[in-house]
Parts: C-alpha cells; structure tokens; sequence
C-alpha cells in the first residue's frame, strides 16, 4: 500500500533516485499546479503538468500529431489563434504577422507544449523580385552569358574574364627586309572588330601605318617605305 503523506519533503538537495512518475489512463480529477502524471491512454505515453489551467505535454512531440487548421490571412495582423491544442497547425496565405511575429507566404504556424513556432517553408528559386534560393552558374554557363536564372561565382568570373583575355588578343612580329612594304598577317580572333596598334620593338614606340582589317583572320600593314632589314615592329590585335 502507498504510504500517505500529509506534508511537504524537504530533499535538502539529495537527489531522488530510482523514482517514477504515477502512470493513470485519465487525468486526476481534481490537480494541482505543478502535478505530474504520465498518460498511458495511447502508447507512446506522454508525461504531462498541470499549469494551472490546462495539461501540458512535456515530451518533444505533441500528443496528438499534427492537425492542419486552415490557413492564416497575416495581412490583417490577426493574433495567434485562440484555444490551440498541441499539434495544431496553420498554412499562412498572406504575409504580414501574426501575434506581433512576420510571416512570409508559406510559413507555418505550429503548436507545441503550450508555444506557437514558425517554420519557414516558402523557400522557391529566386528571381529579381523574390528572394530564395539558387543555382551556381557552370563555367560553360558563365562563359556563354545567356542564363539569366543563376548566380556566378568569384572565381568562375575570373576565369571568364582571364580567358576572354588570352582568347581575345592576337600578336604578330613584323620584319622588315629592305623590300617589302605590305604584310599580310593572319590571326585567330575570327573577327574584323578588331583594334590595332603597332610599334618598334626596340623602340617601344607606336607608330602609324595603313592597317587593313582584310578578313576574319588576317590583317594587312602596310608602309610608305619598306623598313629597313632587320627593323621589327609588333602588331597588337585586340577582338
């Protein structure tokens, strides 16, 4: 038989050891607050206390699962809904707050031990007016320049500007022979959009020429005079 006690235990801060708690299919009838039982009326079984006003649950899931309870218009800055029980849950429809807390559309609003908590599930690909999540540009991506719907990264820019940089530049070596003074030069830049600049190569000083953009790969230079043996100069293509 249960021995009966008609006052407090005082522990003095010994520790209980081996203890349970009181295992009932049906709340006490008449609790107190702070009471504790464990309900074994469903399996698993759930702890719970009374807070003065109502059982609360105190295992990490609710009693009875989730229950979706319509969908919340946060425009109108309603507050939480009244009366929930563990497990109730609304979709919002319509950003604003609910109970002074923002919700975006998506969110969910759901009940646990006797708090509300929001869970962010609007996560959709972002675009310019939305913002979420996205996708890394490949380097072949980055370097066509087409796709508007994917983010580039640092490195992946680089690349692209590195690249563009070696591809897009030609260089020729002009000789001069004491004879000839039209050059006829081929490049691969497969463009007539080009800019040229010439200059001495012992010099390093640019000079003037009649350059002719001729075809898609080559360039035609041509002098007044024949420059003299030996005399180089150095053609820069730029696409």
């Amino acid at each position: 038989m249960a021995k009966q006690f008609f006052v407090d235990i005082d522990l003095q801060g010994n520790r209980l050891l081996n203890s349970g708690f009181q295992q009932l299919a049906a709340a006490p009838a008449t609790p107190f607050a702070g009471q504790l039982y464990e309900d074994i009326s469903a399996l698993p079984s759930v702890l719970k206390r009374w807070n003065g006003a109502a059982w609360l649950a105190l295992d990490n899931a609710p009693t009875n699962g989730f229950t979706l309870k319509g969908a919340i218009d946060a425009s109108t800055n309603p507050a939480f809904p009244a009366a929930p029980s563990n497990g109730d849950t609304y979709l919002i429809s319509v950003g604003g707050t609910v109970g002074g807390t923002v919700v975006e559309v998506g969110d969910i609003l759901y009940r646990l031990n006797g708090g509300w908590t929001v869970v962010q599930n609007n996560l959709q690909a972002a675009s310019q007016a939305q913002a979420g999540y996205i996708r890394i540009a490949t380097q072949i991506e980055t370097n066509t320049g087409t796709d508007d719907a994917t983010a580039v990264s640092p490195l992946k820019l680089a690349t692209f500007f590195t690249t563009q940089s070696t591809a897009r530049k030609g260089f020729a070596l002009i000789t001069g022979d004491g004879v000839t003074s039209s050059f006829v030069l081929t490049h691969t830049l497969a463009t007539q959009d080009l800019i040229a600049q010439l200059r001495g190569v012992t010099s390093q000083q640019v000079v003037e020429a009649d350059i002719t953009m001729t075809s898609a790969t080559s360039v035609t230079v041509g002098f007044a005079a024949p420059p003299a043996a030996g005399l180089q100069y150095r053609l820069t293509l730029v696409g």
